[in-house]
């Protein structure tokens, strides 16, 4: 290593202290690599991001997609953020670094400059080395800019190196109802409305992009059912799915320019919020607050929730951006037609399908019926010192017929707790956000109101009291008459309406090895639910206590608790009424890695999870479920492959397992009843640039002869599935 770096710290005009700090950190980075301690900081080191982002969703509750956070540290890998030129919010979306570190490094960039090397991290105060360990795959120092060579555009997405096509094919291989005629033991299963396309899902998906240069992309997808038809008027093209998008960063004064399939994050996500965001989980203090990234590309297969058409980013002045988008979107309802007093007929649409399936007539009829038009503007000023920023989003949604494009209606069904529920045909939301930081306190909030009148708020603050100690809090309100389409805050439920909650959050490390993180959160809901016959409420508890001996092995256990009102039916009783339900959950997970080269790994991770879940005047049910990981990495290959025996007889104690999938593709099934669950997962280099995945996976049932419902059954107790991956890498 060469240490004649003076003349270079000379050019960067540092301080003699600056260069003291930076070769002693090098000397040490030096000793650390070329001996085999405890502590190594070594340069980019690889990472699992499947691992990564389980260890951030440990405690999910329901299946999914998470893709686009995926894309997003994907993309990092690839194109490091430059920790020279990143921001907070920047930062923060890793879930890595907390307030205290945040804090601490860019005050250490303000008062030294620019970093010369990433190990220069081991000099700011706050940095641990475990800290820094997880950082550096996603981060340099190293400043090529976006236009090296003084290569155009046209150039640098033909030469860059992150960019590939990919191509998978999944199939369940047992027959199923929705494609032909079931026999199992004496019954026989016909499908009134059977699908019209073949058994097997298709995904295809191109992409080329640099961080802060540009993103190009293309998605297209089938689903299981789904025919291939090639109809211009009925808008069908082969594949039944296809996003695709364009975005240009960095252009003068324009920081983003997108065309195509986009989504939208500011403030706190009460007013626009169509991204990926994460929610109440294990990770108990960076997920309280919502990082604002603003205007990103859409590249899932979910097919809703985004937006379709132009968004633009402009720096009006040096802190003062001003963000504008526009949206026509085509998305599936169900149009009802009724005739009104005067025996004229008027068209509403009575619900949304959010689902995207086009499998059977019935399905299809709701293709593209309505189209979604949506526009609005997000202003935001941050602070020269970047201590505080203040913001302000409108947006504008109303829907129209897709044949005629007339105005058209939402309404929905007559049932007393839909009656504070949006209806008509357009909607406008205002909304206000803020963040201020004060040592190692960051606070935030949003405050909004919808045109009828009903307002959402949310505040909160993140702090690092200690060097130990890390604590959150949240508070939201969003009223039963507010009406945000696009809103995704931090809530109990999936929407933000009708909810009043207090969120804590703690995280205590007393030293590398232990760490002990937990969250209380209680909520209202003011108004009736759906199967909910009354005001209601519940509270939940997490607590997990983590300790890590080595880099080689670690354990942790959880504990969560639920409770939550909901209708109980009493036959002494003339009507129903709320009664809490309770579940318990408890967990014990340990992962071990034997100590080998990075081109040789064996790792292993066993966990035990029993649930309880118990109501009034009803039987307390349990359910337990053993898991057993083997993943192994030798040369060109990786395999991994699970056993999990399940015993979870009631529904109400299923367990959601996430599990190792293909590149892009997350699973995160439901499991109940009795039975065994396996998978076996492969990954190979064939030839050089070009990738091979293959997974099977297998639900094996005790207690049934029939798998599934509906469309879905098939005979006998086994449910398996097949994936098949390519992908080239230009």
């Amino acid at each position: 290593m060469n240490f004649f770096i003076l003349p270079n710290l000379i050019s960067y005009n540092v301080s003699y202290k600056r260069y003291i700090l930076f070769y002693f950190a090098i000397f040490i980075s030096s000793f650390i690599i070329s001996h085999p301690l405890k502590a190594q900081t070594p340069p980019r080191p690889e990472i699992d991001l499947n691992d990564f982002i389980e260890d951030l969703t440990q405690e999910s509750d329901q299946t999914i997609d998470y893709s686009q956070l995926f894309d997003r540290l994907q993309d990092f890998l690839q194109n490091p953020i430059d920790l020279n030129k990143t921001d907070r919010d920047e930062l923060a979306s890793l879930f890595i670094l907390n307030e205290s570190q945040l804090n601490s490094f860019f005050q250490y960039r303000g008062k030294f400059g620019n970093l010369l090397s990433v190990y220069e991290l081991q000099s700011i105060p706050e940095f641990d080395l475990n800290t820094i360990y997880r950082l550096l795959p996603f981060v340099n120092a190293t400043d090529v800019g976006i236009n090296v060579g003084g290569q155009n555009l046209f150039q640098r997405i033909a030469h860059e190196d992150n960019s590939w096509v990919m191509v998978r094919y999944q199939q369940l291989i047992e027959p199923q109802v929705g494609y032909e005629t079931v026999i199992s033991g004496q019954d026989t299963f016909v499908s009134k409305d059977p699908y019209q396309g073949d058994q097997f899902k298709l995904y295809s998906r191109v992409s080329i992009s640099h961080t802060k240069d540009f993103s190009l992309g293309l998605v297209a997808e089938k689903d299981a059912g789904e025919a291939f038809a090639w109809n211009p008027d009925s808008s069908r093209y082969g594949m039944d799915y296809y996003s695709g998008h364009f975005q240009l960063y960095n252009k003068g004064k324009f920081k983003t320019i997108a065309l195509g399939d986009y989504q939208l994050q500011f403030g706190q996500g009460l007013v626009m919020n169509t991204g990926f965001t994460m929610g109440k989980g294990a990770e108990t203090i960076t997920t309280a607050r919502k990082p604002g990234s603003g205007i990103r590309p859409y590249s899932s297969v979910i097919e809703g929730g985004f937006l379709r058409g132009g968004a633009v980013t402009y720096s009006l002045l040096k802190f003062f951006d001003i963000s504008a988008y526009y949206s026509w979107l085509n998305v599936d309802a169900d149009i009802k037609t009724v005739k009104d007093s005067l025996n004229q007929e008027e068209a509403f649409i009575s619900r949304f399908e959010e689902q995207g399936f086009h499998r059977t007539k019935n399905e299809l009829l709701s293709r593209n019926t309505v189209i979604t038009q949506t526009m609005g503007s997000h202003a935001s000023y941050n602070a020269p010192s970047g201590l505080w920023q203040a913001g302000a989003t409108w947006t504008r949604t109303n829907y129209m017929d897709s044949d005629s494009l007339k105005p058209v209606n939402f309404k929905k069904s007559p049932y007393p707790y839909n009656y504070f529920e949006f209806t008509g045909n357009t909607n406008e939301v205002f909304g206000a956000d803020f963040t201020i930081i004060w040592r190692n306190f960051n606070f935030f909030g949003e405050a909004a109101r919808s045109d009828s009148g009903g307002t959402g708020q949310i505040y909160g603050l993140i702090a690092s009291l200690s060097k130990q100690v890390e604590f959150a809090y949240v508070y939201r309100n969003y009223s039963k008459d507010f009406h945000s389409i696009f809103g995704n805050p931090f809530a109990e439920s999936s929407r933000p309406i009708n909810e009043k909650g207090t969120y804590w959050g703690i995280k205590i490390t007393p030293n590398k090895r232990w760490v002990w993180s937990c969250y209380f959160d209680i909520f209202d809901f003011p108004w009736l639910k759906y199967q909910i016959d009354g005001p209601s409420g519940g509270k939940e508890f997490l607590t997990k206590i983590t300790y890590t001996p080595s880099k080689h092995n670690n354990v942790y256990f959880q504990f969560k608790y639920e409770n939550k009102l909901n209708n109980t039916s009493d036959e002494l009783a003339y009507l129903d009424y709320l009664s809490p339900a309770i579940k318990n959950s408890y967990r014990l997970h340990y992962n071990y890695k034997l100590p080998g080269s990075p081109e040789n790994q064996i790792s292993m991770a066993s966990r035990i999870e029993l649930n309880d879940y118990s109501r009034l005047f009803s039987v307390t049910t349990y359910g337990y479920m053993l898991v057993q990981d083997f993943n192994f990495e030798i040369n060109r290959f990786t395999f991994g492959t699970r056993c999990a025996l399940f015993d979870i007889p009631d529904f109400n104690n299923r367990i959601y397992s996430y599990e190792k999938n293909v590149l892009y593709a997350f699973s995160t099934p439901t499991v109940s009843g009795t039975g065994l669950r396996t998978y076996f997962l492969l990954r190979t280099r064939i030839i050089k640039n070009l990738d091979f995945w293959g997974r099977y996976a297998l639900f094996s049932y005790r207690d049934r002869k029939i798998v599934g419902s509906g469309n879905e059954l098939s005979a006998g107790n086994n449910r398996s599935e097949i994936i098949l991956q390519l992908r080239y890498k230009f």
